[in-house]
């Protein structure tokens, strides 16, 4: 992402990523509006672009000579802020901030996986075999994502169940 304030770079940051941008609301999220996900995720980038000094991290925070880098995701990273308040950003983001919340979920790299193919075995047993796709995608969201059972507290929902 351009974050130099140049005006050349500045009119690369307009339309940075809206055609993948595009490409994910058509296949992944029709029930958002593109002219509002392109309008949303240019008050994110210009956002980002302002601030980036918040969010620029030390790769080794003991040898700032290592060099440093974007953080994206966890402490100090520009979702934690994002998701922090609808106040962050000129304007509220809901729509950025529902896409940006399935991409962290669904981070991937080779050792995610290994673990998401654990839990799509445990999902899809004998007696699961004609559960259409959504639903399988739904329930190994939610056996990937959710905290393990002994995790959760019960009462809240007992109360709520009654």
């Amino acid at each position: 992402m351009p974050l130099a304030k140049t005006p050349t770079e500045h009119n690369l940051l307009l339309n940075w990523g809206d055609a993948e941008l595009t490409e994910l609301r058509n296949t992944y999220f029709p029930e958002l509006s593109v002219e509002s996900s392109k309008d949303e995720a240019l008050t994110m980038r210009i956002y980002v672009r302002e601030n980036q000094e918040l969010f620029f991290q030390n790769k080794d925070t003991k040898d700032p000579s290592k060099g440093r880098f974007l953080a994206l995701a966890g402490p100090g990273s520009i979702f934690e802020k994002l998701f922090s308040g609808s106040d962050v950003c000129s304007k509220p983001i809901p729509d950025i901030l529902h896409v940006a919340d399935y991409m962290i979920s669904f981070m991937w790299q080779s050792c995610n996986g290994e673990r998401a193919a654990s839990h799509i075995n445990l999902v899809k047993s004998r007696g699961r075999v004609l559960v259409n796709d959504e639903t399988f995608d739904c329930i190994v969201f939610n056996t990937y994502n959710l905290p393990e059972l002994h995790e959760t507290n019960l009462d809240p929902i007992i109360k709520r169940w009654q």
